[in-house]
Protein backbone atom coordinates (compact mmCIF):
# COMPACT_ATOMS: atom_id res chain seq x y z
CA UNK A 1 0.00 0.00 0.00
CA UNK A 2 3.29 2.37 0.89
CA UNK A 3 4.26 2.03 -2.55
CA UNK A 4 0.64 3.35 -4.42
CA UNK A 5 0.68 6.25 -1.88
CA UNK A 6 4.22 7.16 -2.73
CA UNK A 7 3.47 6.78 -6.43
CA UNK A 8 0.21 8.66 -6.26
CA UNK A 9 1.51 11.82 -4.52
CA UNK A 10 3.86 12.09 -7.06
CA UNK A 11 0.86 11.54 -9.80
CA UNK A 12 0.02 15.00 -11.77
CA UNK A 13 -3.65 15.62 -10.56
CA UNK A 14 -4.83 16.54 -13.80
CA UNK A 15 -5.33 12.91 -14.80
CA UNK A 16 -7.97 12.53 -12.37
CA UNK A 17 -8.72 9.67 -9.54
CA UNK A 18 -6.01 6.71 -10.11
CA UNK A 19 -7.76 3.69 -11.14
CA UNK A 20 -6.36 0.62 -8.97
CA UNK A 21 -6.98 -3.02 -10.56
CA UNK A 22 -6.66 -5.97 -9.37
CA UNK A 23 -6.75 -9.68 -11.62
CA UNK A 24 -9.04 -11.85 -9.08
CA UNK A 25 -10.52 -15.61 -9.97
CA UNK A 26 -13.70 -15.22 -8.94
CA UNK A 27 -16.17 -18.29 -8.35
CA UNK A 28 -19.05 -19.59 -6.54
CA UNK A 29 -18.62 -22.67 -4.34
CA UNK A 30 -19.63 -24.07 -0.96
CA UNK A 31 -15.96 -26.33 -1.02
CA UNK A 32 -13.23 -24.52 0.08
CA UNK A 33 -10.89 -26.89 -0.93
CA UNK A 34 -12.59 -27.81 -3.97
CA UNK A 35 -12.16 -24.12 -4.91
CA UNK A 36 -7.93 -24.05 -3.89
CA UNK A 37 -7.42 -27.76 -5.94
CA UNK A 38 -9.15 -25.60 -8.93
CA UNK A 39 -6.76 -22.89 -8.80
CA UNK A 40 -3.55 -24.52 -8.13
CA UNK A 41 -1.53 -25.38 -11.15
CA UNK A 42 -2.44 -21.88 -12.29
CA UNK A 43 -0.43 -20.58 -9.14
CA UNK A 44 1.80 -22.83 -9.72
CA UNK A 45 2.95 -21.96 -13.27
CA UNK A 46 3.19 -18.49 -12.68
CA UNK A 47 4.85 -18.43 -9.33
CA UNK A 48 7.08 -21.54 -9.85
CA UNK A 49 7.64 -21.31 -14.29
CA UNK A 50 7.33 -18.11 -15.52
CA UNK A 51 10.52 -15.86 -16.19
CA UNK A 52 13.45 -17.26 -15.10
CA UNK A 53 14.64 -18.27 -11.47
CA UNK A 54 16.19 -14.53 -10.99
CA UNK A 55 13.35 -12.69 -13.11
CA UNK A 56 9.63 -13.99 -12.19
CA UNK A 57 7.61 -10.97 -11.04
CA UNK A 58 4.90 -13.65 -9.70
CA UNK A 59 7.68 -15.03 -7.48
CA UNK A 60 8.91 -11.81 -6.30
CA UNK A 61 5.47 -11.06 -5.84
CA UNK A 62 4.79 -13.93 -4.28
CA UNK A 63 7.83 -13.60 -1.54
CA UNK A 64 6.52 -10.10 -0.94
CA UNK A 65 2.93 -11.28 -0.12
CA UNK A 66 5.16 -12.86 2.94
CA UNK A 67 5.56 -16.36 1.07
CA UNK A 68 8.94 -16.61 0.44
CA UNK A 69 9.55 -20.38 1.50
CA UNK A 70 6.60 -21.41 -0.49
CA UNK A 71 7.44 -19.23 -3.54
CA UNK A 72 10.94 -21.27 -3.42
CA UNK A 73 9.31 -24.48 -2.87
CA UNK A 74 7.22 -24.24 -5.94
CA UNK A 75 9.54 -22.84 -8.16
CA UNK A 76 12.22 -25.63 -7.57
CA UNK A 77 9.64 -28.20 -8.53
CA UNK A 78 7.95 -26.43 -11.28
CA UNK A 79 11.58 -25.87 -12.56
CA UNK A 80 12.50 -29.27 -12.17
CA UNK A 81 9.42 -30.88 -14.10
CA UNK A 82 7.95 -31.37 -10.92
CA UNK A 83 4.17 -29.41 -11.63
CA UNK A 84 1.67 -31.80 -9.71
CA UNK A 85 3.84 -31.81 -6.89
CA UNK A 86 4.09 -27.72 -7.65
CA UNK A 87 0.58 -27.37 -7.59
CA UNK A 88 -0.06 -29.26 -4.50
CA UNK A 89 2.25 -27.30 -2.66
CA UNK A 90 0.03 -24.49 -3.10
CA UNK A 91 -1.18 -23.52 0.27
CA UNK A 92 -4.67 -23.12 0.15
CA UNK A 93 -4.58 -19.87 2.78
CA UNK A 94 -2.63 -18.41 -0.43
CA UNK A 95 -5.46 -19.23 -2.68
CA UNK A 96 -7.88 -17.96 -0.24
CA UNK A 97 -6.12 -14.73 0.34
CA UNK A 98 -6.26 -13.54 -3.42
CA UNK A 99 -9.08 -15.14 -4.91
CA UNK A 100 -12.72 -13.89 -4.56
CA UNK A 101 -14.39 -17.33 -4.27
CA UNK A 102 -16.40 -19.53 -1.92
CA UNK A 103 -20.22 -19.64 -0.60
CA UNK A 104 -22.41 -15.87 -0.98
CA UNK A 105 -21.08 -14.38 2.45
CA UNK A 106 -17.60 -15.32 1.74
CA UNK A 107 -17.31 -13.49 -1.65
CA UNK A 108 -19.13 -10.36 -0.23
CA UNK A 109 -16.16 -10.23 2.65
CA UNK A 110 -13.46 -10.75 -0.32
CA UNK A 111 -14.90 -7.61 -2.02
CA UNK A 112 -14.85 -5.65 1.02
CA UNK A 113 -11.29 -6.62 1.32
CA UNK A 114 -10.65 -5.21 -2.31
CA UNK A 115 -12.27 -2.24 -1.37
CA UNK A 116 -10.62 -1.80 1.73
CA UNK A 117 -7.70 -2.53 -0.06
CA UNK A 118 -8.09 0.56 -2.42
CA UNK A 119 -9.29 -1.53 -5.16
CA UNK A 120 -11.46 0.49 -7.50
CA UNK A 121 -11.68 -1.99 -10.63
CA UNK A 122 -12.14 -5.95 -10.51
CA UNK A 123 -10.37 -7.48 -13.32
CA UNK A 124 -12.25 -10.86 -12.96
CA UNK A 125 -11.17 -14.48 -13.81
CA UNK A 126 -14.46 -16.76 -14.29
CA UNK A 127 -12.98 -20.29 -13.05
CA UNK A 128 -15.82 -23.29 -12.97
CA UNK A 129 -19.35 -22.60 -14.69
CA UNK A 130 -19.71 -19.26 -16.56
CA UNK A 131 -23.20 -19.45 -15.50
CA UNK A 132 -22.67 -20.04 -11.88
CA UNK A 133 -20.12 -17.78 -11.71
CA UNK A 134 -22.22 -14.65 -13.01
CA UNK A 135 -25.20 -16.07 -10.77
CA UNK A 136 -22.77 -15.63 -7.57
CA UNK A 137 -21.51 -12.54 -8.67
CA UNK A 138 -25.08 -10.75 -9.56
CA UNK A 139 -25.79 -11.73 -5.93
CA UNK A 140 -22.74 -10.47 -4.64
CA UNK A 141 -23.07 -7.25 -6.25
CA UNK A 142 -26.68 -6.64 -5.26
CA UNK A 143 -25.60 -7.37 -1.45
CA UNK A 144 -22.49 -5.00 -2.02
CA UNK A 145 -24.19 -2.13 -3.51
Amino acid sequence: MSSLRAGAARRDPSLGPLEISAAVSVGPGDDPVAVADALRPGVALYVGGMGSRETNFYNQLAVRYGYGNEARTLQDLYLAGRREEAAAAVPAQWIQGMTIAGDRGRMIDRVAAYRAAGVTVIDIRPYGNLVEVVAGLREVVDATD
